[in-house]
């Protein structure tokens, strides 16, 4: 089978192969290398393999090690080649992952032109599931050369020293194996109907993928080696702090003894297995040399150097140990087992982050958390600061690899570094901050705004949607409207005015209509408080009851929600400020009023708070039957500035007087037994509790190290606590009219009960970490309020978002220490329908028929699509791609469920990715042509584009250009139809880093971003002055930037 394989020796040989390639019109081909990465001097392709006929291949020795071939000059051969092959139009090139081998064609300035069959990106469209490989391909379709890289063990030998005659066979299997599956699928293609799609939008994006992999990404270099300085101090912080706790330490002793003793066991039994032979004196005697220098505390070889190293908090093994097994550990109960391949339990406990989670609330110590911490740490610094440094080659970029083939929904993917996973600004806006332009240049970002919710309106042909993106109409009141039949333009004016007298019934009509939207929400970082305090949304342990605020009473109490709420891809909206942290979607509302003396509190969307002032609830009351007042205060005096000195007894030491008198006044006033004792730095206090009412109530509410515990928000009165506390710990400033209490304290749950004394008590607290200290700023009056100027900008990326439902449809979130009194989310059901509005769930379906009435087309696509599903087992998107779902004829119902979801889900979200990914193929080609402005694309993720470009050419008339491409493609002319309903939109955005998205501004000197005084200050002011200018005007709003071409200019 080898033996129309053969070694290009001469370059007489090499012409042949050339006039081959001619003749047959085909070039299969097949670069081979050090496995070294293209943009790196070390890289070296060692042979490049060809096969212009089926069952035939000839390999060119390029930069091989072997002897034979190092005279050969292997860039002249190579560019011959490429000049009358590859370049030649009239001849077919086939390969197999295309993107791969054109980049070192590029590299040594050889430019493909002409027909590509790419049987990677070929099969993909046959069949979107993996494997797209070429050996899997070949043991499906070719069975008889299955396993071909197993040949005389070819697969175990390493890329840079792989002999050149297996090697060059290798290749010209793989060449030989991917030219016959290019003709077999290249007919699939053309029968199958995915021509088209290949040829006009898959083959010309992985053009414009390849060049974004060449254009590669910088790396700020001083910066990451500032990082990495950085994560090393911080996880060294997190290790010592867990090898400072108690149980750690003992733990390690204990380890250690146990790790000596074994030793010295073996050691041991084997002096006693050796002592019958003479022969065998001198092993003896090394033996217990052995055993002597480790009781003596000696240890030299690396054997004995292992029996005293530390606990290593990254041993799964150990980590069992120290949690669940040893008597020496935490023993906390196993709650969790691993699983195997098959997903079924194993007989070893877990250690993964939820099951971790699910037992810290047994932990008292803080281990729980720091490891938690350190893993977190520890993921951070090896992936996206040292890991991505490990990825930076010789011309110092990042250089991704863009997979047109890495999922089943179109959607993109990349590795190394995956773009989809790189943290986002808000979770760590170090990591984004790293990738920087060449000097000189700017990143311009664009991404589609709702792009899969307007593809959703022109699929159904929704005509009130349409509408509402046309014209910018809020589609609740405008649903509420069209049922009740009245003129939208005459009913926002009485919504928008809380004293009309007919405000109240368009109030409850408009929330009415809310409910068929998806409220779908936030952050899985942003916490909600719960009966057991702030959980993390993507953390929140289901059937705790949660905190509802009645916006009418201002009380607050806690119940089970009667609904979780998790969707993903979700677009994100984030607003930060000094009191404030909100990350949303932008379809979930906010509790606003324009003036503290309004009474009643408007529900406003995000999407429509831009440049809005007002006063939002972050505090209410919570009544319950407390625990007296002065063991209260004594709680909060032990807390912060008492010990537990033995049972029942507790010591305080002081130098300043105002706390001795102040204690003093107290225990007087309490009938309380104390020894005073006085030295000249200090005044130390005995105090017993024992046969009063304060006996046990200490040690009820604080742990030994002074923590406070979640019962104490339910038995103690915050607002007596505060009090009490802001005497010991707490310092008085006063602001404008105001007086501020700050306090200080270093312990994070204490810090955490604290805030929760507040917002159950009207009070406004805000935590902030300094150092090591958690510092909380409260007024000394009442303020259950925040006056907030919200201004939301986009994170990129799509997220998982969660939220929850309550009766009184108000919950209390907080991020970044920063909580709000926010909505919670809607679903579109009759049993949480009737719940909100307090309505038989006959009533609340009877709406939900009415609003499918109104909205008619939505539900028919959703049954037109099951149908079609249900017929053929497969959906099609508006680009012809198809997403096979067999299990739709599943006799699970949760898997033929999944394949319904995916009728109505694949083809929306493939069409909107797709629709991004032919605009950027038409921006490249007119960026070719000279008709627009130098840009090179350097990143993309899901709908977003990242390109770089001068910024003189970052002006109105660019902006306006790709923003016309990106919202209506010319898909007509190649695919067939047309998106003329609905603007497809964009957001545009600027920055100096990738982790910097400024909005852009119209008419702007960009040049100024790149001076070392740039204000940012200056550059909103000037953002203001423009934000109401939709693009779409900019032709006419700055007319002279249209008048000449960017090249007169």
């Amino acid at each position: 089978m080898f033996t129309r394989y053969k070694i290009i020796i001469s370059f007489k040989e090499l012409k042949q192969l050339v006039e081959a390639c001619l003749n047959t019109g085909y070039a299969s081909v097949d670069f081979e290398t050090n496995a070294e990465g293209i943009y790196k001097d070390t890289f070296k392709p060692t042979i490049l393999s060809v096969s212009f006929q089926v069952g035939s291949g000839c390999s060119i020795p390029l930069q091989h090690f072997d002897e034979s071939v190092k005279e050969i000059p292997w860039l002249k051969w190579l560019q011959y080649f490429g000049r009358r092959v590859v370049e030649n139009p009239n001849i077919v090139k086939v390969a197999q992952n295309f993107k791969f081998d054109n980049q070192i064609f590029v590299k040594y300035g050889i430019y493909v032109r002409g027909t590509v069959i790419d049987t990677m990106l070929a099969k993909y469209l046959l069949n979107e599931e993996k494997p797209h490989g070429l050996k899997p391909m070949v043991a499906k379709y070719l069975p008889e050369f299955a396993d071909y890289e197993k040949y005389d063990k070819f697969e175990t030998i390493p890329w840079d020293k792989k002999p050149l005659e297996p090697l060059a066979r290798y290749g010209c299997m793989d060449t030989d194996f991917t030219l016959r599956l290019a003709l077999f699928l290249e007919k699939k293609l053309i029968d199958k109907g995915f021509y088209n799609l290949y040829r006009n939008l898959i083959m010309p994006a992985s053009k414009v993928l390849q060049d974004a992999e060449t254009n590669g990404l910088p790396l700020d270099l001083s910066f990451n080696d500032f990082l990495q300085d950085k994560y090393s101090k911080l996880i060294q912080e997190t290790n010592d702090k867990l090898r400072s706790v108690r149980q750690i330490k003992r733990y390690q002793k204990y380890i250690l003894e146990q790790r000596k003793q074994v030793y010295i066991d073996k050691l041991t039994q084997e002096i006693e297995e050796l002592s019958g032979d003479p022969k065998k004196a001198k092993s003896i005697k090394n033996r217990e040399d052995k055993i002597s220098r480790i009781l003596a505390g000696e240890y030299k070889t690396n054997d004995e150097k292992k029996l005293i190293e530390p606990v290593n908090f990254n041993s799964t093994k150990q980590m069992v140990d120290l949690l669940y097994l040893s008597p020496k550990g935490f023993k906390f109960p196993i709650v969790e087992y691993t699983k195997d391949k098959r997903n079924k339990p194993t007989d070893n406990p877990s250690t993964s982050e939820d099951t971790l989670i699910k037992i810290s609330d047994q932990d008292k110590t803080g281990f729980i958390k720091s490891l938690l911490d350190l893993r977190g740490l520890d993921k951070m610094n090896s992936t996206y600061i040292v890991g991505l440094r490990e990825l930076v080659q010789s011309d110092n970029k990042v250089h991704p690899t863009f997979l047109i083939s890495g999922t089943t929904s179109g959607r993109l993917s990349s590795r190394n570094p995956n773009g989809q996973n790189i943290p986002k600004v808000m979770v760590n806006p170090d990591i984004k901050k790293q990738f920087i332009p060449p000097s000189g240049k700017l990143f311009l970002t664009y991404d589609y705004s709702q792009a899969e919710l307007r593809i959703l309106a022109h699929l159904a042909n929704e005509e009130t949607m349409l509408e509402w993106f046309r014209t910018g109409k809020d589609i609740h009141l405008a649903s509420a409207c069209k049922k009740y039949h009245e003129d939208y333009d005459k009913i926002i004016k009485i919504y928008e005015d809380e004293q009309h007298e007919l405000y109240p019934l368009w109030k409850k009509r408009r929330k009415q209509a809310k409910t068929i939207n998806f409220g779908v929400c936030f952050s899985g970082d942003t916490e909600i408080l719960t009966e057991k305090g702030w959980q993390r949304f993507d953390l929140l342990e289901r059937g705790l009851k949660v905190a509802q605020y009645d916006q009418n009473t201002n009380e607050i109490d806690f119940i089970k929600p009667t609904k979780y709420i998790e969707h993903k891809n979700q677009k994100l909206y984030l607003h930060e400020s000094k009191c404030t942290n909100i990350c949303a979607t932008d379809n979930h509302r906010l509790l606003i009023k324009s003036t503290k003396r309004s009474k009643n509190y408007k529900e406003v969307f995000i999407k429509d708070l831009r440049g809005v002032k007002g006063y939002s609830p972050s505090a209410g009351k919570y009544k319950n039957n407390f625990i007296d007042d002065n063991i209260t205060r004594f709680i909060a005096i032990v807390a912060s500035d008492g010990n537990f000195f033995r049972p029942h007894v507790f010591r305080f030491c002081f130098k300043k007087d105002r706390k001795i008198e102040r204690l003093e006044v107290f225990l007087k006033n309490n009938n309380l037994i104390y020894k005073k004792r006085k030295t000249k730095r200090y005044t130390t206090f005995h105090v017993k509790t024992r046969g009063t009412k304060f006996e046990n109530q200490v040690e009820k509410y604080l742990t030994l190290s002074k923590d406070l515990n979640i019962q104490a928000i339910y038995d103690l009165n915050g607002e007596i606590y505060l009090d009490e506390a802001k005497h010991w710990d707490g310092t008085i400033t006063k602001k404008t009219h105001q007086s501020i209490v700050k306090f200080s304290t270093k312990s994070e749950i204490t810090a955490n009960i604290m805030q929760l004394f507040g917002i159950l008590n009207n009070k406004r607290i805000t935590i902030s970490k300094v150092n090591k200290l958690y510092r909380l700023h409260w007024r000394l009056k009442s303020h259950n309020e925040t006056y907030v100027k919200w201004d939301f900008h986009k994170v990129n990326g799509l997220h998982t978002v969660y939220c929850v439902q309550v009766p009184k449809t108000n919950i209390i979130i907080r991020r970044k220490g920063r909580v709000m009194v926010v909505k919670n989310c809607y679903e579109q059901t009759a049993m949480n329908l009737s719940k909100t509005l307090e309505t038989s769930q006959e009533e609340a379906q009877q709406f939900l028929d009415e609003f499918f009435q109104t909205f008619p087309k939505i539900r028919g696509f959703i049954d037109k699509q099951h149908k079609f599903m249900e017929k053929h087992g497969y959906c099609v998107s508006l680009f012809g791609r198809r997403r096979r779902c067999p299990n739709v004829y599943s006799d699970k119902y949760g898997e033929y469920l999944e394949a319904l979801r995916q009728a109505t889900n694949a083809p929306v979200q493939s069409a909107a990715s797709d629709m991004a990914l032919f605009a950027s193929i038409i921006v490249w080609e007119k960026i070719r042509k000279g008709e627009l402005p130098p840009m090179k694309e350097v990143n993309t993720v899901h709908d977003s584009v990242y390109q770089f470009i001068e910024p003189k050419y970052i002006t109105p008339d660019t902006i306006y250009k790709v923003w016309d491409i990106c919202r209506n493609p010319s898909t007509k002319k190649y695919f067939g139809f047309e998106i003329n309903d609905v603007s497809m939109d964009m957001d545009f955005t600027v920055g100096r880093t990738m982790a910097e998205e400024l909005p852009y501004v119209p008419g702007y000197d960009y040049n100024k971003m790149l001076l070392e005084d740039f204000d940012e200050d200056e550059y909103y002011a000037e953002h203001n002055k423009v934000i109401d200018i939709p693009i779409k005007e900019y032709p006419k709003e700055f007319k002279s930037y249209f008048d000449e071409s960017w090249r007169k200019r």
